[in-house]
């Protein structure tokens, strides 16, 4: 069942593996845009799970219980006509919502080149865009390369091309 949040259903990436069981010859077909696995922590309006975490300061100490949402799984895909831009942010008006406090209305951008590569620039973000853990300055768009780990505040994703997904998916079904 996806979560209902303020932006609409989102999908978690159980579900994701549950549905591909069934469709599992027809996945190339179905993922043809790259997506972003998100990790996100809990939000009023979410299910959450707990995780616990050994604390860094000692190895007796108590472990640190953090309570996060599904890992989701997003389509960078266009939703809204106009720019060749695909954007992302917290309004319901960009084409990747992430409804997410630490997200900003208009956070950021998605960019394919011609020769297929993929760029993300940042809108002038409250909490900035960060790739590989090199910010992304509001004047520049920074290239992402297949599998790199971006984070928003206390948001990351994992930007995955549609066959890294693909592939990921089938090694979740064995």
């Amino acid at each position: 069942m996806p979560i209902d949040s303020p932006a609409g259903y989102l999908y978690t990436l159980e579900e994701m593996v549950a549905s591909a069981r069934a469709e599992r010859d027809r996945l190339e077909r179905k993922f043809t845009q790259p997506v972003l696995l998100v990790v996100a922590p809990a939000e009023d309006w979410a299910e959450t799970t707990a995780v616990r975490l050994p604390s860094a300061s000692s190895s007796d100490a108590e472990p640190i219980s953090v309570t996060m949402m599904p890992t989701l799984v997003l389509p960078v895909s266009k939703r809204h006509p106009g720019s060749t831009d695909v954007t992302f942010g917290r309004s319901t008006v960009c084409d990747v919502v992430l409804p997410f406090a630490a997200i900003s209305k208009a956070h950021g951008f998605f960019r394919m080149e011609v020769e297929g590569r993929w760029l993300v620039g940042d809108l002038g973000s409250k909490n900035g865009t960060f790739v590989d853990g090199h910010k992304v300055t509001a004047s520049t768009s920074h290239p992402m390369r297949d599998g790199a780990t971006l984070r928003f505040g206390d948001v990351t994703a994992k930007f995955l091309s549609p066959v890294s997904f693909v592939a990921d998916l089938k090694r979740r079904l064995t």
